[in-house]
């Protein structure tokens, strides 16, 4: 919600999503989805949900632009798997290569979905935060998902 309230502090609208639209994600997401924008993929996704759900709210007639939030939230997850006292053992190699290669998988899926419908996909990333000696300041996770927003309407 705090991206929601960013949007339309900047004079944006978050569009209510089309009937079409809600029951095409509908399709991809289990019932407990909160049927509104922003919409939350978090815990709900495949592997191949979130660029699904990207390309279906990107391609609305509708839509005007997405803001994805939580690119980085696997990698960081491989991060801390890999300077665990666990790895490289116990099969870590194998669920740490997969992490990372997810949120590649998604920054790909926005790109390319980005530039098919010629519409800009913001994505907000959680890498800023994966070294914690490196930082200075931390700033509050997102979930992953997609909102979709239009410029502000006429008067």
């Amino acid at each position: 919600m705090v991206t929601a309230d960013a949007v339309t502090r900047a004079g944006l609208e978050l569009l209510r999503l089309p009937d079409d639209l809600r029951a095409a994600i509908d399709a991809k997401l289990p019932p407990r989805w909160s049927r509104n924008n922003p919409v939350d993929l978090a815990g709900a996704e495949t592997r191949d949900t979130i660029p699904e759900v990207m390309e279906l709210i990107a391609s609305h007639d509708a839509v005007d632009a997405v803001v994805y939030l939580g690119l980085g939230i696997q990698s960081n997850q491989a991060r801390l798997m890999r300077t665990g006292p666990f790895y490289p053992d116990h099969g870590l190699e194998r669920i740490v290569a997969y992490h990372e290669r997810q949120d590649e998988r998604f920054a790909r899926a926005a790109a390319d979905i980005s530039q098919a419908t010629g519409k800009p996909i913001l994505t907000a990333t959680e890498l800023a935060v994966t070294d914690p000696d490196k930082r200075r300041t931390r700033a509050p996770s997102g979930r992953p998902g997609a909102s979709a927003t239009r410029p502000p309407t006429a008067p």
